[in-house]
């Protein structure tokens, strides 16, 4: 995931943490970070797989790419994701009430 090897290498690295690093403390921090890569791919599977590892605690994370980034699939990649840590439910409806 370092930055000097390439934009594919480190895409195919964000989902191979995703779907080996089960729930472990350093797949999830990995993740978290990758969700600030200039590759918006990278974006991409960082944010798809902090909902595969179901990490709680990324949910302020994608909560802010929902509110802020500027490509509307990683928008869109982060609510899935929130969807898939809730259960299936949408940001609690405090949260969506901030959006009106």
């Amino acid at each position: 995931t370092h930055p000097k090897h390439p934009d594919r290498v480190r895409m195919t690295a964000a989902r191979a943490i995703a779907l080996v690093g089960g729930k472990r403390e350093e797949a999830t921090q990995k993740l978290i970070e990758l969700t600030n890569d200039p590759y918006i791919l990278v974006h991409m599977y960082a944010t798809s797989g902090l909902g595969i590892v179901g990490a709680e605690r990324a949910i302020p994370t994608l909560e802010k790419l929902t509110e802020g980034h500027r490509d509307s699939r990683v928008k869109r990649a982060a609510m899935d994701s929130i969807r898939m840590i809730n259960g299936g439910m949408d940001l609690p409806p405090y949260k969506n009430d901030k959006k009106k």
